[in-house]
């Protein structure tokens, strides 16, 4: 297996992790790994009445402030941009407040175990004349 089929697993794995842990907190999943020509939203949630967007990263070392850190302006822009796609797309959505979480996943270093971290509201859309509530 080459490093980047590793790295769809682990996103995979990272995703279905997140998405259990989310449904044990009570949010409806929407939709995950939603793909789109602008971006790709790990995971798209409703808690209670907010639409929730998640930026998932799953690592082996245990710093999540690392992780945390990788969700750059760029990447952000590519999910505000992945967001507005699926708003367009499932205009349905449109009516809720929307929040913006991340939630890192991190293996313990030797056993197959894994710690995640939710944190809410985390980043700030970055847009240009677009508008997200």
């Amino acid at each position: 297996m080459n490093k980047k089929q590793k790295n769809i697993e682990l996103g995979s794995l990272g995703e279905q992790l997140a998405a259990s842990y989310l449904c044990k907190k009570g949010y409806k999943i929407v939709q995950t790994n939603y793909l789109c020509r602008q971006g790709e939203i790990d995971i798209i949630a409703l808690d209670r009445d907010e639409l929730v967007i998640v930026e998932v990263k799953l690592r082996n070392k245990l710093d999540t402030d690392q992780a945390l850190e990788t969700i750059t302006y760029k990447k952000r822009a590519r999910i505000t941009k992945a967001t507005l796609n699926f708003l367009n797309t499932y205009p349905e959505y449109d009516i809720y407040p929307k929040r913006f979480d991340a939630i890192t996943i991190t293996k313990h270093k030797y056993f197959d175990e894994y710690s995640i971290n939710h944190y809410i509201d985390v980043f700030d859309p970055v847009f240009g004349h677009e508008y997200i509530q």
